[in-house]
């Protein structure tokens, strides 16, 4: 797993535990609309909202996350079935989702389509 996939994975898991309260939730929602492909910016986006003085309890969870599935790669890491000595996170059938998709499909999974709808009655 990447060091990038990893820091999106922590923060993802972090986010479904439902540690963070609404009115962030609702900042998070804004910011992944404009989030870029690049997944060190994504990182760095990820990073920059986290260092926000009223998030410090939600930065602890993302780093001891981060930490648990970093661990558990080095556990595993005997388990090599790829190129890169990675194991594919899909069969080789399905499409593999872009870290960016993964990250907004675990925060707005049903406002997309809402946004949507509201943007097109515009």
């Amino acid at each position: 797993m990447s060091v990038y996939r990893e820091n999106i994975e922590a923060f993802i898991q972090v986010y479904q535990s439902g540690l963070i309260p609404e009115p962030d939730q609702q900042d998070l929602r804004k910011l992944v609309v404009n989030l870029p492909e690049n997944n060190a910016k994504i990182c760095d986006e990820i990073e920059n909202w986290l260092k926000v003085e009223t998030r410090g309890r939600v930065l602890t969870a993302y780093e001891e996350k981060l930490k648990a599935i970093i661990a558990a790669e080095k556990e595993n890491n005997e388990i090599v079935l790829g190129p890169g000595k990675i194991r594919p996170n899909t069969s080789p059938n399905e499409p593999d989702e872009t870290l960016k998709e993964q990250l907004t499909n675990a925060i707005q999974p049903a406002s997309t389509t809402s946004n949507q709808s509201s943007e097109e009655d515009e």
